[in-house]
């Protein structure tokens, strides 16, 4: 059976060595070459064997409170959220609303008010803060054009 290895090399069995504590110096039998001897700190570091990948949020060692995720924002029915990396967001954002309201047939704000409210809502929770502002812009400009829209459909 082959036991692990450890990144610091153990010493031999058949030597004594100095241990040093507060209370306790033992200088027992040692060779100069056990003098000389140096951890081999690259292997343990390079083990990653006492280094955590993601704190927890406890300070004992031996157990760490249960981290649940967050739940993802709630999309509308019938919708898929898709990461994108966006050069004009005002012209991305823009044509992903229209997008979402012509699939809907929607031109009476009034009567679709609580569909286009919560299109908004998945926005604004699907998206970072920093782009809030490009979307309330954006929103207020198809809500003006819609109601424009229906103002010139209904004068026809």
């Amino acid at each position: 059976k082959s036991e692990p290895q450890s990144p610091i090399r153990p010493p031999s069995p058949t030597k004594q060595h100095i241990a040093i504590s507060p209370s306790f110096i033992d200088t027992g039998n040692y060779s100069e070459s056990d003098a000389d001897w140096q951890p081999d700190l690259a292997a343990a570091f390079a083990s990653q064997r006492f280094f955590f990948s993601s704190p927890g949020r406890s300070d004992s060692i031996i157990e760490s409170l249960k981290t649940t995720p967050l739940p993802p924002p709630a999309l509308l029915d019938g919708t898929v959220a898709i990461k994108k990396y966006s050069r004009d967001p005002y012209k991305d954002f823009t044509f992903s609303m229209r997008e979402m309201i012509k699939a809907r047939n929607i031109s009476d704000v009034k009567k679709d008010w609580e569909f286009l409210h919560e299109l908004l809502i998945c926005y604004l929770s699907l998206n970072p803060k920093n782009t809030h502002d490009i979307i309330i812009r954006v929103f207020a400009d198809i809500i003006v054009r819609l109601l424009s829209s229906s103002l010139c459909n209904h004068r026809i």
